[in-house]
């Protein structure tokens, strides 16, 4: 892991202290979510099982890759101290009445992005149960199986890919679509990415053990290969 982060120039400007028994992505991954929202060094090293040394060296190189979050802290410090309320990207107001600490900070660190997240979600889940070429029987019949905060699951007949490519494809597109909705955030529009799999069960798809699983897919691909693509793998579930 060592030599591999001392060979990367990008990199070693940022790690070059860290340990060598977590690589970059290991450091990246455990900081990520909890960093965002104004974890401290303590709680890190006690969370990850880490010297409260290492801890802090980590959490300070994070703050020093994204030093936007540090500003991000003070933005809505500033504006809780005006009327105690923080507008999401969709307009949806929150106001936040506790004790002016730590915690109350803590909780609105997280609250524009993590409510910004479940209602473009919803808005989107609730656009393609009412889209009539989707849900309704006159169209694909599909089903919402479950919504995950940040995701949904979706089932469709099989004959929608096995005799309507053209009908699956536009299907999938629109889902996409609904699921990025246009967000608007001081003055500034945008929409985010929404990552899709699809497969023949809930699992992740394994060569081996699970061929019929998810996987992910890019909907910037050949429209043609990826419908042949779904249809090899009813052929394979016809098979077994």
């Amino acid at each position: 892991i060592l030599q591999l982060r001392q060979a990367n120039h990008d990199l070693i400007k940022y790690l070059d202290h860290l340990p060598r028994f977590m690589s970059a992505r290991q450091v990246g991954k455990h900081a990520n979510h909890g960093l965002n929202y104004d974890e401290g060094y303590v709680t890190f090293a006690l969370i990850w099982e880490l010297a409260e040394s290492f801890a802090k060296l980590v959490v300070e190189r994070y703050h020093q890759v994204y030093p936007g979050i540090r500003m991000w802290y003070e933005a809505v410090k500033r504006q809780l101290g005006e009327d105690r309320t923080l507008i999401n990207c969709f307009g949806r107001k929150m106001y936040f009445r506790d004790q002016w600490a730590d915690s109350l900070f803590k909780m609105a660190y997280s609250a524009v992005p993590q409510s910004t997240n479940v209602d473009g979600l919803n808005i989107g889940m609730c656009s393609i149960y009412e889209d009539p070429y989707i849900c309704c029987k006159h169209g694909a019949n599909a089903d919402l199986m479950a919504q995950v905060h940040d995701s949904l699951l979706l089932q469709f007949p099989l004959w929608v890919i096995e005799k309507h490519d053209d009908i699956f494809w536009s299907i999938m597109n629109n889902v996409y679509d609904y699921l990025s909705p246009q967000m608007k955030y001081h003055g500034r529009e945008f929409k985010l990415k929404t990552d899709m799999k699809v497969g023949l069960n809930w699992g992740a798809r394994h060569e081996q053990t699970n061929p019929l699983g998810m996987v992910e897919t890019n909907l910037s691909t050949d429209p043609i290969e990826f419908v042949e693509e779904m249809r090899s793998l009813l052929g394979v579930a016809a098979r077994a």
